[in-house]
């Protein structure tokens, strides 16, 4: 018998309580300046705008022409692993201290020391993992920063 990894058939852009309480542990507010990325990225868009989160902004794919660096990076779907390194490898417009929020694809073989690792290499440290729902949601901040608390 196999037994496989329930994948929420929503994501995390479609459950405003889950999306609240991943911004509210990534410390990242409505003054916040914030990237949304991914296929589900309009439908968070629709939900912050409509919540008073005036700066946040949308692009389809391209996270590393924004301007100026983003106080945060929402990718609310379930992202693979080769789709995270793709979207920050090529430079993802972050502050120093700028918040990673991002929903892992549940059918990914990573485990999570394979996720803190994989973060890791990518220059964040990771500081929360929330599992709700089928969903797993990962919150990183940029290496080195001095403005957030680690995760015990």
């Amino acid at each position: 018998m196999t037994i496989h990894a329930f994948q929420s058939a929503s994501p995390l852009a479609a459950d405003g309580a889950a999306l609240t309480q991943a911004l509210g542990r990534a410390k990242v507010g409505k003054q916040n300046l914030i990237c949304v990325t991914g296929p589900a990225g309009l439908t968070a868009m629709l939900w912050l705008i409509r919540r008073g989160y005036d700066r946040a902004v949308f692009t389809a794919d391209d996270v590393a022409h924004l301007g100026q660096p983003v106080d945060a990076l929402l990718i609310p779907h379930p992202c693979t692993i080769a789709q995270l390194k793709s979207l920050l490898a090529r430079g993802a417009c972050l502050s120093e201290d700028g918040a990673l929020i991002v929903q892992i694809a549940a059918r990914e073989d990573a485990t999570d020391d394979d996720v803190r690792r994989i973060l890791g290499d990518l220059g964040f440290d990771p500081l929360h993992r929330l599992s709700d729902k089928g969903r797993t949601v990962w919150i990183a901040r940029r290496a080195g920063s001095d403005d957030f608390e680690k995760a015990a």
